[in-house]
């Protein structure tokens, strides 16, 4: 990519100082980063800011690989694409998030946590429970308020959908 593509690409006029291009880099990025922006042509787009902003900035396509790059090197490090290098950090954090929860399981707070997870767990059922058939008793016994009281139960399924997510976490983690 040139340098004149790059200038374009940002939206700057060539010869632009290194605060300038980062403040363009920076609302282009802000545009069209994959998470804000949904268009089909948003990841493309974003990737070629980001090396339009390394050659702007560093001068280099790879910088941070220009200093090392000799045949050598690529045959045991081999560049890596921006899907293979987040495919790689996902992986660590996920291998990182495993050693930590076998760690939590083995610790000495684990079973009260666990024994306080699942009290948790009875009372949401059980005030979901109440929730919902409550005003299904006051309607046999008082008809006006037990009809007043029906909105009540929507509230004893949300707590029921709570519940269920509380007990997906539950799983993941206990």
């Amino acid at each position: 990519m040139t340098q004149e593509e790059c200038y374009r690409l940002l939206g700057l006029a060539p010869g632009a100082d290194a605060g300038e291009i980062k403040r363009a880099y920076r609302k282009q990025a802000k545009l069209y980063h994959p998470d804000v922006n949904k268009g089909p042509d948003a990841q493309s787009v974003f990737i070629k800011i980001n090396e339009a902003y390394e050659v702007l900035a560093y001068g280099s396509e790879y910088p941070a690989r220009a200093v090392y790059r000799t045949p050598a090197y690529d045959f045991y490090y081999p560049p890596e694409t921006r899907q293979e290098k987040a495919a790689r950090y996902a992986k660590i954090r996920y291998e990182e998030f495993k050693r930590n929860n076998e760690e939590f399981k083995q610790s000495f707070i684990y079973l009260p946590i666990k024994i306080i997870a699942y009290g948790l767990l009875l009372f949401g059922v059980l005030l979901g429970v109440g929730f919902i058939f409550m005003p299904i008793i006051v309607l046999m016994y008082n008809r006006p308020m037990g009809f007043s009281m029906l909105p009540v139960s929507l509230l004893g399924f949300t707590i029921f959908f709570g519940v269920y997510r509380f007990k997906q976490e539950m799983n993941r983690y206990l």
